[in-house]
């Protein structure tokens, strides 16, 4: 089976890394909603799909 490099799973971590903020913030953003990043919960393992993460950087572009 193969997938796009943009469909794979990010932990929070690398999440955060790709977002230039910390896990922390991640998490903060995460529990209060406070940004509209889905995730994947399965159980207690959160995950991101880069594509998500991608797309969110590019929505919060400023214009030039």
């Amino acid at each position: 089976m193969s997938t796009s490099n943009n469909s794979e799973l990010l932990d929070p971590g690398a999440a955060a890394d790709l977002l230039t903020i910390s896990r922390n913030t991640l998490a903060c953003w995460r529990c209060t909603k406070r940004a509209p990043l889905p995730f994947l919960r399965f159980g207690r393992v959160i995950r991101y799909r880069k594509s998500d993460v991608l797309a969110f950087i590019e929505q919060h572009m400023e214009p030039r």
